[in-house]
């Protein structure tokens, strides 16, 4: 089913174990077509669209101790982030594809977390990956044979000194063609600090 709406779709505050499936979703809403806000868990979509008119939308958003799962769904269109998430709050992605707007997957505050599988990251303006810190404990995100394909690929800004950003990719795809086992770091743990490490390509 289609649904073309002027605010957002779904904004869940304390739901568990609701599953979406086939839905296409077209938003003009800033926070997205799919909020999950405030203590959500065991959300899954599946085969959905979250569709942006390309003006400040984002395309998913997880916040305020919240956790939900995407497969197999097309985010595109957003103008700000694909997936937003925030604050004690993490998402696992499976087989996704996110397209155009300034960053494909965003998570700022402190615990957050960003799991992502076979996924595919296009024309972002900002990076693929934009990763933030300005709370204690950390941030950390974990990519597994994920194609990044934005002028930049990962992000990382650290504006508390001392907190560790992480940022996994293995099987890494992007300029690699042929090769696999690749892994790369990049580890922000103070202010002044960035590194980037690669090891085991074949």
């Amino acid at each position: 089913n289609d649904y073309q709406l002027p605010n957002d779709f779904l904004n869940l505050s304390g739901d568990r174990y609701w599953r979406f499936n086939g839905i296409h979703i077209y938003t003009t809403y800033a926070a997205g077509g799919a909020i999950m806000n405030s203590a959500v868990w065991d959300i899954s979509w599946h085969d959905c669209i979250m569709q942006g008119n390309g003006v400040s939308c984002d395309g998913v958003t997880v916040q305020a101790n919240s956790h939900a799962q995407l497969h197999k769904c097309h985010i595109y269109a957003y103008s700000t982030n694909g997936v937003d998430v925030v604050t004690d709050s993490s998402i696992e992605l499976y087989d996704c594809v996110f397209t155009g707007g300034l960053r494909g997957l965003y998570g700022t505050g402190a615990a957050t977390r960003i799991h992502a599988e076979d996924c595919e990251l296009n024309s972002n303006s900002t990076a693929d990956v934009d990763a933030q810190v300005s709370a204690k404990y950390g941030f950390l995100v974990t990519l597994r044979n994920c194609r990044l394909n934005s002028t930049t690929e990962v992000k990382v800004d650290n504006t508390s000194v001392g907190e560790m950003i992480g940022v996994y990719s293995e099987d890494h795809s992007l300029h690699r063609v042929g090769c696999c086992d690749s892994a790369l770091w990049w580890v922000y743990h103070f202010k002044q600090d960035y590194s980037q490490h690669e090891h085991g390509a074949a």
